[in-house]
């Protein structure tokens, strides 16, 4: 697995520090290098709490991948960069540009799948108490649930957001997955949104014992840290630890 396990292992700043040397050999030397990737470098930067260097990062390669499509004409954008720009952003208490990233992240041409970008706008809505924001994201998230796939196993955190499915049900969908590894980097973004329900009504408890149930994957599996969702969950269970 290579430098790709100090992220599985939480040696967040070690990985900050083999990229900054040896990051630029990603491309020419793929064997060695290859899981030296920007977005690995980002995880790590937010994770190590350098917000600020994450953003930048975030922005330049959201500028790369306008040129190269305006370069190719064709669409290069993917969902990666504006997440973690909208993370990062929040982090900082840079709102509006959170609020922008996190709208621009559906519209990609390239996304892991269509459901974590409408999924992590509506808990950026609520997380930021953007009521403009939240409408925008129901508008997106009852649009993927119209699409043919919206009734697919896949899309039961769109459905639960919803308010199609309950928790137990959303937790039984993503229970079907029968590859381990699978169902870990699914089982995260379920229990995380759990969390954002319940906060979003009023039961504080509730999101932060989900909170800690997402948290406590990674002693199942370290695969469980490969989701954003997982830093999300850790870091707001820390901001509302902060708060009593």
């Amino acid at each position: 697995m290579g430098y790709y396990l100090l992220i599985l292992e939480k040696r967040y700043r070690e990985f900050c520090e083999v990229y900054r040397e040896k990051g630029h050999l990603c491309k020419t030397n793929p064997v060695e290098y290859g899981d030296l990737q920007p977005g690995s470098q980002v995880r790590a930067l937010l994770e190590i709490g350098e917000y600020e260097e994450a953003a930048q990062v975030c922005r330049q390669l959201i500028q790369q991948e306008a040129e190269e499509s305006a370069q190719m004409g064709c669409d290069a954008h993917s969902s990666t960069w504006p997440v973690f720009l909208a993370i990062a952003c929040r982090k900082l208490g840079h709102y509006t540009e959170a609020a922008w990233a996190i709208r621009e992240a559906p519209r990609t041409n390239y996304q892991p799948n269509r459901v974590q970008a409408p999924c992590l706008m509506y808990y950026m809505a609520i997380a930021m108490e953007d009521p403009a924001l939240k409408r925008e994201s129901i508008r997106v998230l009852n649009a993927r649930l119209r699409s043919k796939a919206g009734v697919e196993p896949s899309f039961a955190p769109v459905r639960f957001f919803r308010d199609k499915i309950d928790e137990e049900r959303l937790l039984a969908e993503t229970a079907v997955i029968t590859s381990p590894k699978l169902y870990m980097r699914a089982l995260v973004p379920a229990k995380f949104y759990i969390a954002v329900k319940r906060y979003e009504k009023g039961d504080l408890e509730g999101c932060r014992q989900s909170l800690k149930e997402t948290s406590a994957l990674y002693e199942r599996d370290p695969i469980a840290v490969m989701p954003c969702e997982y830093f999300l969950a850790e870091s707001w269970l820390k901001e509302l630890e902060g708060s009593d």
